[in-house]
C-alpha cells in the first residue's frame, strides 16, 4: 500500500500537468487578436535598390482579458498566427527573409529592400482571422545625415542636418525644395530654430540646415518634408526628435507622424 502511494501521486501530477498544458494550448489557440504593435523598423529611409538598415519587428497581442479579481488583465502574446503583407498595386518594395508566423512571444520579423520608385511607400500588415490592420511606412530615394549627434541645450549642433535625394535611376535629384521646421518644443515660447528653413538640393542632391536647440531641457521635434510638383517628388513630414539636457542633447530619428 505504501509503495503504491508514490506511483499514484506521480500519476496524478503527470495527469495534472498534461491537463494544464492542454488548457494553455487551448487558450493560446483561442486568443483573439487585439492589437499590432510595431516595435522596430518603421519609417526608415533608403536609396532605390538598397536594403533598409533595420529589421522590422511586430508584436501581435490579444485583447485584454479579465483577471481573477474581475479587473482587466494584461494582453497576452498571440503565437502561431500567420501574417500577410500587402502593398499598393504600384508598390515595389521587396520582403526579405520573412518569418510571417508569430513566435511564442507573438513576434513577427522581416527585412525590406527598396524598389526603384521614389517617395513614401507603405506595407499593410494583415493577420489571418482578424479585421485588425496596420500600415508601415518606408521612404525610398532619401538619405538623412547628421542625426547621430550630441549637442549642448541652447546651442547649435556641431554638424548640419542634411538630406540627400536621388532619382529613380540613382542620380542626384537637383533643385528639389526641402522644407525644415521646428515641430514641437518643451518651451512655452519656442527658442529652437532651423536655418535656413527652405533649401533646394544642390548638384549632388543634398540640402542642409543648421539646428539650434532651445534653452529648456526636454524633447524637441524637427520636421523634414519634400514637396515638388514639378519633379513629382513628395516625402511626407519626416520627424527628428532631440532630447535636450542641461549639459548635452541626444538626437534620434523618428520618421513620420
Amino acid at each position: 500500500m505504501m509503495k503504491s502511494m508514490p506511483r499514484l501521486l506521480i500519476s496524478t501530477m503527470i495527469a495534472g500537468l498534461l491537463l494544464f498544458t492542454s488548457a494553455c494550448k487551448e487558450k493560446q489557440d483561442n486568443l483573439q487578436l487585439g492589437s499590432i504593435k510595431i516595435t522596430d523598423g518603421a519609417n526608415q529611409s533608403a536609396l532605390p535598390g538598397h536594403e533598409f538598415e533595420n529589421e522590422v519587428f511586430l508584436e501581435l497581442m490579444s485583447k485584454p482579458g479579465t483577471s481573477l479579481l474581475g479587473g482587466k488583465a494584461k494582453p497576452d502574446p498571440v503565437p502561431n498566427r500567420k501574417v500577410n503583407i500587402v502593398q499598393d498595386q504600384n508598390g515595389d518594395l521587396e520582403i526579405l527573409n520573412p518569418k510571417l508566423v508569430s513566435d511564442a512571444g507573438g513576434v513577427v520579423s522581416f527585412k525590406v529592400k527598396a524598389g526603384k520608385t521614389i517617395g513614401d511607400k507603405y506595407l499593410r500588415i494583415i493577420p489571418e482571422g482578424s479585421d485588425i490592420r496596420q500600415e508601415i511606412r518606408f521612404i525610398v530615394g532619401a538619405e538623412i545625415h547628421g542625426t547621430n549627434q550630441e549637442g549642448h541645450a541652447g546651442k547649435a549642433l556641431e554638424k548640419p542636418l542634411s538630406v540627400k535625394l536621388v532619382n529613380q535611376d540613382g542620380t542626384p535629384a537637383k533643385g528639389v525644395p526641402v522644407y525644415f521646421s521646428v515641430s514641437d518644443s518643451p518651451e512655452r515660447k519656442n527658442t529652437a530654430s532651423v536655418s535656413p528653413k527652405t533649401v533646394k538640393t544642390d548638384a549632388d542632391g543634398i540640402a542642409k540646415t543648421e539646428i539650434k536647440l532651445g534653452k529648456d531641457t526636454g524633447k524637441y521635434t524637427f520636421g523634414v518634408e519634400v514637396a515638388d510638383p514639378e519633379q513629382n517628388y513628395f516625402i511626407r513630414n519626416h520627424k527628428i526628435q532631440i532630447i535636450g539636457s542641461g549639459n548635452r542633447a541626444g538626437i534620434s530619428m523618428v520618421i513620420g507622424s
